[in-house]
């Protein structure tokens, strides 16, 4: 009995210390992007800071709510499907379930939200079920980001028309799943409505820029950019919310495209101040709704 007990203790030690140390490389990796893009942007920033106006702050922060809503539903239409294959919800409660945990993402791990969103499904599915729900949405959603990076580098390589090759891309797992057979249908959905969120950032990212005063030229390196620096904040397991490592390797691609670096300094900054508050403002808004309806 005892030998049994030291042996999962011993166990347990060892992944806590896993986690521990995967958390601790992560923090220090978003640390270190931090201090990198705010260094080398230094003069961004005092730029940014004189030329920002209250009015624009608030044109931002009302058009990324509007964006963050409906990414916050695409997500949440995803999340209800890959659900329904071990439980029935409703739309709302899927709808809740996303808006409630997807602030935690930023708590340092990069998965807090996967937390959340099991003890929000208690009663839903069991454990073991979730565990391979989290993996299943992680590995479409990666799938759709990739879907639309090889577009654009198709199109690039190729010299075809990017906004062609990029909507071709972008549809086809919508157009695969009428064929699919029902059984596999879900996963072309799943992966078309993460791919959609995407689509929608860069949205976002867009109407940034229109407020800051600045023109649309290039808005599929954009989408290239951002779905990028997604996917490598997304992956950096540990990172809070891919913090630092999403600005960093948006800017890195920006660059490498010619682009005003200094411009999309203050882009990808006010994007990411601004969706911390929309996950902010979407919990406690959600939350109040969840707490009336009951």
């Amino acid at each position: 009995m005892n030998m049994t007990y030291l042996k999962v203790t011993s166990s347990l030690l060892r992944t806590n210390a896993f986690k521990q140390a995967l958390n601790a490389a992560g923090l220090a990796l978003s640390i270190l992007s931090i201090v990198y893009v705010f260094y080398t942007q230094r003069e961004s920033i005092s730029l940014l800071v004189k030329e920002i106006t209250t009015i624009r702050l608030f044109l931002i922060f009302l058009s990324t709510l509007f964006i963050s809503f409906c990414i916050y539903f695409a997500s949440s239409l995803a999340w209800r499907m890959l659900v329904n294959q071990i439980s029935n919800i409703s739309k709302m409660t899927s709808f809740f379930v996303v808006c409630q945990s997807q602030i935690h993402k930023y708590v340092v791990g990069n998965f807090m939200h996967h937390v959340t969103r099991a003890l929000l499904m208690n009663g839903y599915v069991s454990m073991m079920d979730y565990g391979k729900l989290v993996f299943l949405e992680s590995g479409l959603l990666t799938l759709a980001g990739i879907f639309l990076l090889c577009g654009f580098l198709f199109a690039d390589l190729y010299m075809l028309e990017p906004a062609l090759v990029l909507l071709i891309t972008f549809l086809v797992p919508f157009i695969c799943s009428i064929f699919a057979t029902k059984k596999y249908r879900f996963y072309f959905l799943v992966t078309g409505l993460h791919a959609s969120t995407f689509v929608l950032n860069c949205l976002c990212l867009l109407a940034i820029i229109v407020v800051l005063g600045g023109e649309i030229d290039h808005p599929l390196i954009i989408l290239f950019a951002f779905t990028a620096a997604f996917l490598s904040g997304f992956l950096a397991l540990g990172s809070p919310g891919g913090i630092g490592i999403r600005e960093l390797v948006f800017l890195l691609v920006i660059a490498q495209a010619g682009l005003n670096e200094a411009f999309f300094f203050q882009v990808i900054t006010l994007h990411r101040v601004a969706t911390i508050l929309c996950d902010i403002a979407v919990y406690f808004v959600s939350k109040q709704f969840r707490h009336a309806s009951q």
